[in-house]
């Protein structure tokens, strides 16, 4: 790649193999309505070769609906011209242009892939599919109508797909190897396998029967410790030492055949999940079907209008038609012993569902476009690289069921919109001619736009007779088609916070400008903060932001992007950290007077945060978190769902998304998606002191050490050091320190201000190949003269056994490019530390570093015979037999503190800490050529494989990879809750236990991988309910408060009272946060009249201006002197 930092977290994701296939891919898009446009961005952003949009259209109000790229000044214009100069933009490592070529043979192949988006004539598209495949051009069809997206694959008649599902591949240590048939492998038994039947594995470092060392063998699972591996009769005997050996899983390509879109529309196979069950998947692929059959009805009428009750009279008509047809077929077949391959009839047809579709059939909408071209963006990437499991081959999403207001079917139809306007264009750009009878088409479309235009001008002058807007009735015509007026407008005046402006940020605020979310004049607002300016880095998932935006406030920039679409949006930015240092900014009134919030950062520290205000003020919240291919939106809904801090995943399930084909041989797990993405995010392991520091077995723990050794040295001695310098109080805060580490800082100190001081860049030279000799030969020799090779543990097993690797030592070789890289990248921080100049000419610098070594004398490294090392064997600190009395480490402290350089002799002496940043860091940089060469170096000490700088970036900065198809999906579906949330949800009236029940049932959490593709839709959870005591049958959730409303000024005494006249408790104990207000054992008299609020900030200032409420904790008693539990008590503290 061109870029390697813009495209860093989808490289993370996809690895170096895949990411150099995407940018020789060609791609067309036939059809560019809003599903059309989503994709386009999608694959522009991703670094493909070449995107053409090919289109016949001309931009309609209905495209603003949709389409982020496309304004009101643009309608009348053709499509793809007006989108391409803005697609343009995104990326100039993407070749972009406009087409309405005719899609002939010779045209097709000069594209790797074509996806359609515009028309679902199946007439029309399987002679379009069929060429595609005499072409060799994979092929994907997808479509939304309202509520309902579709998507087909078809990659050919052989397909190879190189990783199945992205995963890491797992590797086990070896205990024993029988020598049998079949031979049985035991692992350790504190670690097992996750093999499963059907893997090949690897061998390595395997001892006596080294047969088996760079073999890959299948295996056949046993149980969670055992495998066998065919006949090992005739190998060497198994020996136990060293490592024991290790097996790691290998991934073998796989070959997948697609049908071609006619065979598949004869013999189907479907994904499968809640929102796509194999019935509702069986009656949409009928539904659209009779749609593609309705159209071809009417080609020869192209601008008649239809009532909606006469399209679905129509509509209820033919599909029971073409399902009788297709059951006969089938009966008939069944009679004559023949294969039948026309079984997609159903038993029963969904009438109400086919009425659905009907009403909502000619509208697109920005959600939907982007779940559904997210998916689609995702399987066309899967195509370019040969990375992950393509969709087999149909994929069905109905979001109607609990989306659509109540009663859909039955409501007054001005409530929503009364004509139908039907042709084989649907009159809104959502159909393609496919180009092969254009000339003859040319006339009569030229008439049908000016009787489009007449249309348009009249619709003009009646709503100006009605005092109405056109631009607010026309834009949004297609949401108020689908949700009803009403629900519109709430949208409108939706006053909403989002948090962070990353790739899932842009997408959600895109959408909410499309939907309109927060354009009323009187109540809605976007509330939108992101205190971080914009990187090169951001470039490829946040849309939002090109070139010339960089250094600029990312909320700002955002915001005036958002008013450019749809300057009707009202936008609030902050630019300001949301924590509790910026209370007073984000304070009780801000949270009071809003209507929801979204959160769009990767940390979890403000998800729980954001969680906390949720509860406390009892707004709606929507997480969402994006790791590769795995997203998951989480929906906290007040008195409804728990709270994040208090969701723990469910037990693992089969994971209910899976194709009909038997995927498992493909895509095998024993664990839910969600647990999976739970196994990625927050269990992470915690590494022991002395494998970190002794005895690495993995490149995690060589990586974490080098990070470690990177603050100790460029970051913390130098802060501590500056501090020192500037704090003429400086010892006070050691005060508090193990004895070690305030020994370890003085020193450090005393080193950085003497004789470790650089004065020019040859000093640094010499105190990185020190680093170097320190790090990679003088603590290895060390650690080997304790423990030599044949040490024994109380002389009896061997000491460097399992997960203990004997190391080496590395001798310096300047010629090496890691050893040089090293080095430099260590003079270079040190430089950066003391502001100390050097060349960036990398010839100078070479030739500076080979002069400064060759000339710089390393002396030689004498072990001690006393030193310990912390093993697994022991729990003790190493040299704990040095360990002193109080006053002998104040003696060694003060003896220290001594020999410390005088302060005043550095009077104006400033150094500069090099805080480690990789996530918005150039990608060639000292902080990561650090980082990956110490991590390696150390690495072959311990002879583990070394890694790539991309996974050690990745790791080291802990850095979530993203895709900007995980972010589209997640901005879709965190709409659709939205929907959901303002049609059931009113944040101020409590809902009994039945109406909680029904409406729990309608919101989704979502967790889904896109590389196997599974989705697993799921109800929220219910809040846990919590008994006030033992002897109550009274329950809370930690969405209740005891609100003490009328009395600001309310003392603990009268507190005391209120409780005891109220509730017959007895209050013993009342904290804010961590700071205790009261004791019932140890009150002062005298504090018992201050009113609390008075009391809270004279003890902790534990009150912000305009705070509307504190949060007191109570502990008490009831009458039989059970402790009681009570939730929260909100005391507010303004009438």
């Amino acid at each position: 790649m061109t870029n390697t930092e813009r495209y860093f977290k989808q490289l993370v994701e996809f690895g170096n193999v895949a990411m150099k296939k995407i940018p020789n891919q060609s791609i067309l898009i036939v059809g560019m309505n809003g599903l059309g446009s989503e994709i386009a961005k999608n694959l522009v952003l991703s670094g493909v070769k070449k995107v053409t949009l090919w289109d016949q259209e001309i931009v309609t109000t209905n495209d603003l609906s949709c389409q982020f790229f496309l304004t009101e000044k643009d309608l009348g214009c053709k499509r793809n011209e007006k989108l391409l100069g803005k697609l343009k933009t995104l990326n100039s490592d993407v070749a972009v242009d406009a087409s309405n070529s005719e899609l002939t043979n010779k045209f097709l192949k000069g594209y790797e892939i074509l996806i359609n988006c515009d028309n679902c004539d199946f007439e029309e598209l399987i002679p379009l599919n069929e060429r595609c495949r005499e072409c060799g051009v994979k092929f994907v069809h997808c479509d939304t109508r309202g509520l309902f997206g579709s998507l087909f694959c078809d990659f050919g008649s052989s397909y190879r797909i190189e990783d199945l599902d992205g995963k890491k591949v797992l590797t086990t240590r070896i205990s024993e190897i029988t020598r049998s048939n079949p031979g049985v492998v035991t692992n350790s038994m504190d670690e097992g396998h996750k093999f499963q039947d059907g893997d090949w594995v690897e061998f390595r470092e395997v001892l006596g029967m080294t047969e088996l060392n760079g073999t890959q063998r299948q295996i056949k699972v046993i149980d969670n410790y055992t495998f066998s591996i065919g006949d090992t009769s005739n190998f060497s005997e198994y020996r136990i030492g060293g490592s024991g050996g290790y097996c790691t899983q290998v991934k073998l390509p796989f070959v997948e055949s697609h049908l071609s879109l006619k065979e598949s529309l004869k013999n189907p196979e479907f994904n499968i999940s809640e929102m796509s069950t194999k019935e509702n998947s069986k009656q949409l692929l009928l539904i659209y079907k009779t749609w593609s059959k309705i159209l071809n009805l009417n080609s020869k009428k192209l601008n008649s209008t239809l009532k909606f009750s006469e399209l679905e009279k129509q509509f209820v008509k033919e599909i029971y038609h073409l399902n009788n047809e297709l059951k006969d077929k089938y009966l008939e077949s069944q009679k004559n012993n023949e294969q039948s391959s026309n079984s997609i009839f159903v038993d029963n047809i969904n009438e109400n569902l086919v009425k659905i579709f009907a009403k909502i059939c000619n509208t697109q909408i920005s959600p939907l476009t982007s779940i559904i071209g997210g998916i689609a963006s995702q399987e066309i990437l899967k195509a370019c690289t040969g990375k992950y499991t393509p969709i087999k081959q149909w994929l069905f999403l109905d979001f109607s069921k609990d989306t659509l207001p109540e009663n859909f079917l039955t409501m007054p139809i001005n409530d929503f919109q009364s004509d139908l306007i039907i042709n084989k264009k649907m009159g809104m750009g959502m159909g393609m001619g496919m180009g092969m009878e254009i000339e003859k088409e040319k006339e009569k479309e030229i008439e049908i736009e000016k009787e489009k235009e007449i249309e348009i001008e009249k619709e003009k002058e009646t709503q100006k007779e009605k005092g109405i807007e056109k631009k607010q009735i026309s834009r949004y015509h297609s949401y108020i088609q689908i949700f009803g007026k009403e629900n519109q407008e709430k949208i409108h005046s939706l006053k909403y916070f989002l948090v962070g402006l990353g790739g899932y940020g842009c997408e959600l605020l895109k959408n909410w400008s499309l939907m309109g979310l927060g354009q009323s004049k009187n109540n809605g607002m976007i509330h939108l903060s992101d205190y971080q300016k914009i990187t090169n880095y951001n470039l490829y998932l946040q849309f939002l932001f090109n070139n010339n935006d960089l250094n600029q406030y990312k909320d700002i920039t955002a915001a005036n992007k958002i008013k450019q679409n749809n300057p009707n949006i009202n936008i609030k930015t902050y630019s300001k950290k949301v924590e509790k240092q910026s209370e007073n900014i984000f304070n009780s009134k801000f949270y009071e007077n809003l209507d929801g919030m979204c959160n769009c950062s990767e940390k979890n520290d403000l998800k729980l945060y954001l969680d906390k205000n949720s509860t406390f003020y009892k707004i709606p919240f929507i997480n969402s978190q994006i790791i590769g291919t795995k997203g998951k939106l989480q929906v906290v809904i007040p008195y409804l769902t728990t709270s994040l801090s208090l969701y723990k995943p469910a037990e693992s399930t089969a994971v209910s998304t899976k194709t009909e084909s038997d995927l498992s041989s493909r895509t095998k797990s024993k664990e839910s998606i969600e647990s999976r993405f739970y196994s990625n995010t927050e269990n992470k392991k915690t590494i022991p002191h002395c494998t970190l520091h002794n005895f690495p077995h993995e490149i995690d723990h060589t990586i974490l050490f080098s990070t470690m050794v990177y603050k100790e040295n460029f970051d913390e001695q130098i802060s501590q050091t500056y501090q020192y310098i500037e704090n003429e109080d400086y010892f006070e805060t050691l005060e508090d320190k193990p004895y070690g580490i305030i020994i370890q800082t003085l020193e450090s100190i005393k080193n950085n201000l003497g004789e470790g001081r650089p004065f020019d860049f040859t000093d640094c030279i010499k105190w990185g190949r020190k680093l170097f000799q320190e790090l990679f030969y003088n603590k290895i020799s060390q650690l080997m003269y304790t423990y030599p090779e044949n040490s024994k543990i109380n002389n009896e097993s061997d000491f460097w056994l399992g997960k203990k690797r004997f190391p080496s030592l590395i001798d310096f070789n300047l010629e090496n490019e890691l050893h040089y890289q090293f080095l430099i990248s260590a003079a270079k921080l040190r430089a950066k530390n003391y502001q100390i100049s050097y060349s960036q000419d990398k010839q100078q610098l070479f030739d500076q570093c080979k002069k400064t070594v060759s000339n710089l004398v390393i002396p030689k490294f004498v072990p001690k015979d006393d030193m310990k090392f912390q093993t697994e064997e022991d729990n003790n600190n190493e040299n704990e037999d040095n360990e002193l009395d109080l006053e002998e480490e104040d003696e060694q402290i003060e003896k220290m503190i001594n020999k410390l350089p005088k302060r005043s002799e550095y009077s104006g002496f400033k150094l500069f800490p090099q805080n480690l940043e990789l996530v918005n860091n150039d990608y060639e940089n000292a902080q990561i050529d650090f980082i990956y060469s110490c991590s390696n170096l150390r690495a072959i000490n311990y002879r583990i494989k070394n890694e790539n700088k991309t996974d050690i970036k990745q790791i080291a900065g802990e850095i979530n990879p993203g895709l900007i198809t995980t972010a589209s999906i997640l901005a879709g579906l965190s709409c659709l809750e939205t929907y959901k949330i303002i049609q059931n949800i009113n944040r101020n009236e409590k809902q009994d236990e039945n109406e909680d029940e029904k409406t729990l049932k309608k919101m989704n959490n979502c967790c889904f991988d896109l590389s196997l593709p599974v989705f697993h839709f799921s109800t929220p959870l219910a809040p846990i309910k919590t008994k006030y005591s033992k002897d109550s049958e009274k329950t809370f959730t930690n969405w209740d408060t005891i609100d003490i409303l009328e009395q600001p000024q309310i003392s603990i005494n009268q507190f005391i009272k209120y409780f005891k006249e109220k509730f017959n408790y007895q209050v013993l104990m009342l904290t804010v946060g961590n700071t205790l207000l009261y004791n019932s054992f140890s009150a002062k008299e005298e504090e018992l009249e201050i009113p609390i609020k008075d009391l809270a900030i004279q003890i902790g200032d534990l009150i912000q201006p305009q705070q509307t409420y504190l949060p007191i904790i109570a502990m008490c008693t009831d009458s039989n002197d059970n402790d009681v539990d009570l939730p929260l008590i909100r005391l507010k503290l303004i009438n």
